[in-house]
């Protein structure tokens, strides 16, 4: 079954590309086969695996979300001509400007709930195992849509002062949202980043525990491998795959495998 995973926080800095990214790209290094979503106009995810120089995909999502699909494309072909080889098992589908555009549109109609399951639902009968959805870092219509496709939530939380108040306005907008889709979107991982070896950093990991125990993963340590290879165009585990940053992307990948129907 494939597992729809949005990655998303109403806030920037917190590493919430970096987590899509190493999410993605560790749970194709397990075997499994992924596709990474852009959502963000600004397309970092492409610069940050290095993709800026490839060849990008015929056909952008932008325009399947405006227009739909041509007439009697297979479902072979649309993945053909949507996505780009990222690396082994894993597939991107790169973000844009002209995704921008799409926001008005999508704000005009309020046609939210079905707009990626009419572009992308083909992936539910692919051998895809996963897609995760990397949003931009505020509400806007781009991450509703994200939200009403998905089906598990990444929860990216840097430790800083303003966890608490993140937590409490995206839980706000996140019953808007279910009011509105079929189905549940539970709030699976809460994932600490960028945890400093401050008191401060520590107290706010501890409390984020203590608050959702069922929902809390250990937190990503703050490295400057980490800070660094999304600008070689790497990830972690090929820029310096001994960082303990490594070591803590890989034990989250595996905690979200764990939760696989066997």
């Amino acid at each position: 079954m494939l597992r729809r995973v949005v990655v998303y926080l109403e806030k920037g800095g917190v590493g919430k590309t970096m987590t899509s990214i190493h999410l993605a790209d560790g749970l194709a290094r397990m075997g499994k086969k992924v596709t990474l979503i852009d959502l963000d106009p600004q397309g970092q995810c492409t610069v940050r695996l290095g993709l800026v120089n490839k060849e990008k995909p015929k056909i952008r999502l932008s325009e399947v979300i405006r227009s739909g699909w041509p007439e009697g494309m297979s479902n072979k072909e649309r993945f053909k001509n949507l996505v780009m080889y990222a690396r082994p098992n894993l597939f991107l589908i790169p973000g844009s400007r002209d995704l921008t555009p799409i926001q008005f549109q999508l704000a005009s109609t309020g046609d939210w709930e079905g707009s990626l399951q009419r572009a992308l639902g083909f992936f539910e009968d692919s051998a895809m195992d996963y897609v995760i959805m990397d949003t931009n870092p505020s509400w806007t219509p781009l991450s509703a849509i994200a939200l009403f496709w998905g089906t598990e939530l990444v929860f990216p939380v840097e430790t800083s002062s303003s966890a608490a108040y993140s937590i409490s306005h995206f839980q706000d907008e996140l019953v808007k949202v279910q009011e509105r889709k079929e189905g549940e979107l539970e709030v699976v991982y809460i994932l600490p980043t960028r945890k400093k070896n401050t008191r401060e950093s520590e107290g706010i990991v501890e409390d984020l525990k203590t608050a959702y125990p069922d929902k809390f993963c250990e937190p990503i340590r703050e490295r400057t491998a980490m800070a660094e290879c999304g600008g070689h165009g790497e990830t972690i585990w090929e820029y310096q795959p001994n960082d303990d940053s490594a070591e803590d992307y890989m034990n989250f990948v595996k905690k979200v495998m764990s939760r696989e129907v066997r």
